[in-house]
């Protein structure tokens, strides 16, 4: 529920997902004990661009906006607020490249590699309700001033285009808190207030409508993932028109989902299923042992499960909201302090959390530090639909309230429970990274080979060694608890695979390293499983292929601690609508460690290197990608792939800042560029600057070490890493994007510019 955009004051404190100005270190307490913020009233929060780590859990927050010294677009003077328009609705476009901001009274575009404004958009004003694209990145749908018109907005062209004018309505609006559906298609709107409708957009087509009017008060209309219609009703109770009623595309009823309407969002959960996330604390008959709680619904079935309690103290004391990214099996959670003062102080009061959809963990990220006691003072974190960052409001207490954003990647628990480590918030990297272009490890027959590559850097640097070594799925790392079956067949490495299709049935590896790889078979019959690393979920795979695939990478984790960790993979028993079976096998397990040697004496250390890698095993071939031959390619030519988000940069102003005019960048962990290529050697052309982070470089799939491309001046067309001495033939040169950095560095970004190939 949120104030209407009438009040000017609405959500002064706004924070944005900005990437460039963002650590990516993200740490987080799982107990339950009371943490009141040390020196809550006397924090004085850094610039805009400065980061801080929050005192009490770890977390890197990056400030983004400063309201106070940023000149207003439509009538002058300095902005009272910039921020975020609700927590249900994500400010990050398609490729997160962009963020939309409410600057007071209208929008504007920042982007989140500078951390700058680019344009204000006057003509776009709070009540517009702007809905960013889910395709294109350029593009956000929005209604002028109350108007009955749907426009697009083109970021990069300026044009503004007429989608459909509704000219049976005087207006159309729909309280500023819906996202548009998991397609990319269909928006819920309301024209005069009241007649509420699906649009389908590619047909430009209104659905059939549903009268509102006459039966009591609705508070919020949202449209679910599949395009079904929540509409939240001011009354509580059991009765039509109450709580919360669920309506088909064609504003068909379709049953009472909760009696009472409360802070939320709604999602998909692990299965796929539709849910809706939200607070019980208004609830007349909650359900048992979850005061003042988080309960998730099955929209199916209107069933609710506990994910998690805030406390039996006074339900109005905490209070929430909720923003849900696409299918990450979590939420964010924000409780904020109703009452003008910083006390009393309970478990998660003023706190950011991420909470499992499976119940299993509650993540504590964070104090916003704002004061609540008015509405512009709560929080409404945002999520990017790619739960990668999210963005919450804060005035710190007083000063003006503005912009901050978390980037969850390199999360690391910092609590004596069960969690020990993680990557990316809870989100895994793996599922994000494309291994069809030869990106197994390197396997001869079905015999191992433990591949060790010496990585020699330069006097700036500390020299490393890294090995990549695998572990057969008999051997006694590895346990398994239900009935799995062996199959022998040449293909498999170690000529032999288990498989097991029973839901709850699970096998668990046990490792030392800085990374893993589970390396298993895909096929026809292949199903979906849960992956588990240190205790707590990080993705859930879908193993179908067609054709079949075998020594397939299906899941990895990057960028770990160098510890013990255990890798555990636990069948679902489901599958997707094409495949004929449930089946999940494992083949092998491939695990990364890092040593690191004492520099020469007399050597500069410098957190900065080049590296040069000799004699690593070759691939024998590589299928069905293509391969460059040559000396030197760009980083556009059809050779590079890439996995994740990756932005082109141009050099408009030196044309020889990159070779060929342009490069690839990112930052987020996951992100990967793949080189196929034929010759005994190759060059990785980057660039190097003080926002640049670390990357890992694989060769032929086997870690040769992480490059740190950070440094204090800039450094065009640099060299990061070189290979040579190869077998003549085919190879595989992959660039992973850690999403860390070293503590000088300003941000984690990558470069890839072009490839010097030597052949």
């Amino acid at each position: 529920m949120r104030r209407p955009f009438l009040k000017s004051s609405f959500l002064l404190g706004l924070v944005i997902c900005v990437l460039f100005g963002s650590t990516a270190a993200v740490a987080y307490l799982n107990d339950t004990s009371i943490y009141p913020a040390p020196n809550y009233y006397s924090f004085v929060p850094p610039a805009a661009g400065g980061s801080y780590a929050d005192p009490v859990f770890g977390t890197t927050i990056t400030r983004v906006s400063n309201a106070a010294g940023t000149t207003r677009a439509d009538n002058g003077g300095l902005l009272q607020s910039v921020e975020a328009e609700y927590s249900t609705k994500s400010p990050f476009n398609a490729d997160n490249s962009k963020i939309l901001l409410l600057e007071f009274s209208y929008f504007a575009i920042y982007d989140s590699a500078t951390l700058k404004r680019i344009k204000p958009l006057t003509f776009v004003s709070s009540s517009s309700e702007p809905l960013w694209s889910r395709t294109d990145p350029n593009i956000f749908y929005f209604h002028p001033n109350n108007s009955n018109r749907l426009m697009t907005y083109n970021v990069a062209t300026d044009a503004q285009t007429l989608v459909h004018t509704f000219s049976e309505y005087s207006s159309i609006y729909s309280q500023g808190e819906s996202e548009m559906s998991y397609d990319g298609d269909h928006l819920v709107l309301a024209g005069d207030g009241n007649q509420i409708f699906v649009y389908t957009i590619s047909t430009d087509t209104k659905g059939p409508v549903f009268d509102a009017s006459g039966h009591g008060k609705w508070d919020s209309v949202y449209i679910s993932p599949n395009n079904n219609v929540l509409i939240s009703w001011s009354a509580n109770g059991s009765g039509r028109y109450h709580g919360e009623e669920l309506y088909d595309s064609n504003m068909t009823f379709l049953r009472q989902i909760a009696n009472n309407d409360g802070h939320k969002h709604m999602g998909k959960d692990v299965d796929g299923s539709e849910v809706l996330v939200q607070t019980n604390s208004g609830d007349p008959t909650p359900i048992a042992n979850c005061p003042n709680g988080i309960v998730k619904i099955k929209l199916a079935t209107a069933a609710q499960s506990c994910l998690f309690a805030l406390g039996n103290y006074d339900k109005w004391t905490s209070a929430v909201h909720i923003s849900a990214p696409d299918q990450q099996g979590w939420v964010l959670v924000e409780a904020y302090n109703v009452s003008a003062s910083a006390s009393p102080w309970y478990p998660y009061t003023n706190e950011l959390l991420q909470v499992a959809l499976d119940g299993s963990y509650v993540r504590r990220y964070a104090q916003h530090r704002s004061n609540t006691a008015t509405y512009d003072g709560q929080p409404h974190l945002s999520v990017s639909r790619d739960g990668s960052r999210f963005v919450f409001n804060s005035n710190m207490m007083g000063s003006t309230p503005d912009v901050y954003l978390v980037a969850l990647s390199a999360t690391a628990v910092t609590s004596s429970g069960s969690e020990t480590t993680t990557t990316s918030g809870g989100t895994t990297a793996s599922g994000e990274i494309s291994t069809t272009s030869g990106g197994a490890p390197i396997t001869s027959g079905g015999t191992t080979v433990t591949t060790t590559t010496t990585t020699t850097t330069t006097t700036t640097a500390t020299p490393t060694t890294a090995t990549t070594a695998r572990t057969e799925q008999n051997d006694s790392a590895v346990s398994y608890v239900g009935s799995w079956y062996t199959h022998s067949q040449g293909s498999f490495s170690g000529g032999s695979s288990a498989q097991a299709m029973d839901p709850g049935i699970s096998a668990t590896f046990t490792f030392t390293g800085v990374g893993v790889r589970w390396m298993g078979y895909r096929d026809e019959w292949s199903g979906i499983a849960n992956v588990y690393l240190d205790g707590q979920l990080q993705a859930t795979v879908d193993t179908y292929a067609t054709p079949s695939q075998a020594q397939t990478e299906i899941w990895r984790a990057s960028g770990l601690t160098a510890a013990t960790h255990t890798l555990q993979i636990k069948m679902t028993g489901t599958h997707n609508a094409s495949s004929a079976g449930s089946w999940v096998w494992i083949d092998a397990f491939d695990v990364d460690t890092i040593s690191t040697t004492s520099a020469t004496a007399g050597a500069s250390i410098a957190p900065t290197s080049t590296s040069t890698t000799t004699g690593t095993t070759a691939l024998s071939s590589i299928s069905g990608t293509i391969t460059a031959t040559g000396t030197y390619i760009e980083q556009d030519n059809a050779a590079v792939s890439y996995a994740g988000p990756w932005s082109g940069v141009w050099a408009t102003v030196k044309n020889n800042m990159f070779s060929g005019g342009s490069a690839a960048e990112a930052m987020d962990k996951g992100s990967v560029a793949t080189l196929n290529f034929t010759g005994t050697g190759v060059s990785w052309i980057g660039y190097k600057d003080q926002w640049s982070g670390i990357a890992e470089v694989y060769v032929d799939g086997n870690l040769a070490g992480q490059v740190d491309t950070y440094s204090a001046a800039t450094v065009t067309q640099a060299v990061p890493y070189a290979v040579t001495g190869l077998a003549s033939g085919n190879h595989q040169l992959k660039i992973y994007v850690t999403g860390q950095k070293n503590s000088q560095s300003g941000g984690s970004w990558v470069w890839v510019n072009a490839f010097d190939i030597k052949p």
